[in-house]
């Protein structure tokens, strides 16, 4: 009876219609077979590779949206007058990031970092957005496939690069899978200086463990209890300390809202467990890596896979 009455609210103030399955979402495209489903952007990501032609080189190509060490590019800004007149930055910027928390995280960390300078970008900036147009003329065709009869587990993955950025502060990210499925992902300027790379981990862990909470209680509601939530960490300290109720002098300083940490891992709701740097998922939301390295991560999250002319996944 609320599920009639619900739809019957929605025709009456929106055009829709009960064709069946849906196909198309927002810009998103959705594909579905006997295999899973599959989302993808790669007619939103084609339109606006040609709206924003006019700004590009022909034949230009880059194998990642952001180069690895951009730190002395942000550094070679701060000196740089130099700015590009009639170039569309925010309009760039915006489109991007539209796209790189729909089904794009491998662009998330690049577009992050080009949206600080949105009020006065100069011309080191545009190029670095340009790099971002470049990546994506070359990789069209990724989608997030959620395959059938997975498992409903969820795991997180958690990094920080600490004090990659002009100012010396870190970048958190961290990213969840339910099974093998890329569900959530994130990637943010942490809002304090670090002093150590144990810190920058804890700060980074504290916000995957909010998101933790919040989806264990989303799926709860669900009817899919979730237990302790694993999220893999490559930092012992960082895991150390979420486990010591000691104060040890290094760590005092440490604001007292990030030692949240301790409270929900005494209480089992989540779980830091070791993970070697390069088996870190999550490590392309913090900086800028090879093309070998973000291909393998882009694989193992389940963003690698391609959509054949007839629409089968693949």
């Amino acid at each position: 009876m609320e599920v009639e009455r619900f739809r019957s609210m929605l025709k009456e103030n929106f055009k829709c219609s009960e064709g069946g399955l849906a196909n198309w979402c927002l810009g998103m495209e959705i594909l579905q077979n006997e295999n899973g489903i599959c989302l993808n952007q790669n007619q939103y990501v084609k339109q606006k590779l040609e709206e924003f032609n006019h700004v590009l080189e022909k034949d230009i190509k880059r194998k990642t949206p952001l180069d690895p060490k951009f730190q002395s590019v942000l550094e070679q800004a701060e000196q740089s007058t130099e700015a590009e007149q009639n170039f569309p930055y925010r309009s760039i910027v915006g489109s991007l990031m539209y796209l790189a928390t729909g089904t794009r995280p491998d662009i998330l960390t690049a577009v992050s970092i080009a949206s600080r300078y949105c009020s006065n970008p100069k011309k080191v900036h545009c190029n670095m957005v340009r790099q971002i147009l470049y990546y994506l003329r070359q990789q069209t065709q990724y989608c997030i496939f959620y395959q059938k009869g997975s498992d409903s587990e969820i795991r997180g993955y958690c990094d920080s690069s600490w004090a990659n950025n002009e100012d010396y502060s870190s970048i958190s990210g961290f990213l969840f899978l339910m099974g093998n499925s890329l569900i959530c992902w994130s990637s943010k300027k942490q809002p304090v200086i670090a002093l150590s790379s144990t810190e920058a981990e804890y700060v980074a862990v504290s916000s995957a463990t909010q998101e933790a909470l919040w989806l264990k209680s989303l799926m709860k509601e669900l009817g899919f209890n979730q237990g302790c939530i694993n999220i893999y960490e490559d930092n012992e300290a960082c895991i150390n300390l979420s486990k010591n109720p000691q104060e040890f002098k290094r760590t005092r300083h440490i604001q007292v809202k990030y030692h949240f940490i301790r409270f929900h891992v005494k209480n089992n709701n989540v779980k830091l467990v070791y993970c070697p740097t390069q088996k870190q998922l999550s490590d392309f939301l913090t900086k800028g890596v090879t093309g070998t390295h973000l291909n393998e991560s882009l694989r193992q999250i389940g963003l690698a896979h391609t959509i054949s002319h007839g629409g089968e996944l693949e």
